[in-house]
């Protein structure tokens, strides 16, 4: 699922394409994504003009020159496409599920094979449902060592998922919150209090604000990281996961694994001139060592990888 680097990405994309312009006509090719579209969703969008394109979180929202604002999220599959008003086609696919065409012949075109995205219409001033409650930004001022602390204090849950809550920092994932923890040589096992003892910050909360901003920024900049679905709105992808530590690194090994299996096969079958029911034992006994390698490897995924072997500040 996209996070705050990939949605920034998509966001800064849309601006220039989408601020100051008018929606001339909002074509709907379905009732709905993840939740249905609000009522008149179209008729509400058609002859407004937007304003100004943000990011809050995982979300984009899209301020209109009416009481209504346009909140989207990406889900797991969702991206947007732009054609100029010379490029013809597009819209039409099985997963275009959304066409906005502005004042100038531009064409925005929203796709999600899940449909497991959202967009929904809100008033800023009376909030969001799924905005309410969320956390402060990581790249904004309030995020320092001293909240970290503060939020961290007396609380038992593990060090990631502290960081994963919602509630405490916004727009964090699963991807550059284990990034930050390796390069703060922090366990994502400890638990989030143990960094928060004492009158004085912890330095290496000092370490860890430092690295979440750092990463972040990092991750923007290469235009986020592509796994499988995620493109800018110019159809390109982004290049962060060449820079991965470690994330991820569980299916690399497995490939890995799977290619050392294979050769090894290979090879006996090509050089040794044995029964076909020696052949099978052979395979058998490969398999089983397959088998152990990877579930070696599963449980080091589990608790931590790479921090399962990197001293701990």
């Amino acid at each position: 699922m996209p996070e705050l680097p990939e949605v920034e990405t998509v966001m800064q994309g849309l601006k220039p394409v989408l601020e100051g312009r008018r929606l001339t006509k909002v074509e709907l090719r379905r009732g709905g994504l993840r939740f249905p579209f609000p009522e008149n969703f179209a008729g509400r969008l058609e002859g407004r003009t937007i304003r100004s394109l943000a990011r809050r979180a995982k979300y984009i929202v899209a301020a209109l020159d009416s009481e209504d604002s346009l909140l989207i999220h990406l889900g797991m599959t969702g991206r947007f496409s732009v054609l100029t008003p010379s490029e013809t086609g597009g819209g039409a696919g099985l997963h275009d599920h959304a066409v906005f065409t502005l004042d100038d012949g531009t064409r925005v075109i929203y796709s999600d094979p899940r449909r497991f995205g959202v967009m929904d219409l809100f008033t800023l001033a009376l909030g969001h449902k799924l905005l309410d409650g969320l956390g402060v930004e990581p790249l904004g001022n309030e995020f320092h060592a001293q909240f970290l602390a503060t939020r961290f204090a007396g609380k038992a849950a593990p060090l990631k998922a502290a960081l994963l809550d919602q509630k405490i920092i916004a727009g964090l994932g699963n991807i550059y919150v284990s990034e930050a923890l390796y390069r703060a040589r922090l366990s994502p096992r400890r638990k989030a209090r143990t960094l928060a003892r004492g009158k004085h910050v912890d330095p290496r909360l000092e370490e860890l604000a430092r690295h979440i901003r750092e990463i972040l920024l990092e991750a923007i900049e290469a235009g986020g990281s592509t796994l499988r679905d995620f493109a800018h709105a110019d159809g390109s992808s982004g290049d962060f996961q060449e820079r991965f530590l470690v994330y991820d690194n569980l299916i690399r090994v497995a490939e890995m694994i799977d290619t050392l299996r294979d050769m090894l096969a290979s090879t006996i079958e090509a050089y040794m001139s044995v029964s076909g029911h020696r052949m099978n034992l052979i395979m058998k006994r490969l398999t089983s060592i397959s088998t152990i390698l990877m579930s070696v490897t599963l449980v080091a995924g589990i608790y931590g990888m790479n921090f399962a072997f990197m001293p701990e500040l």
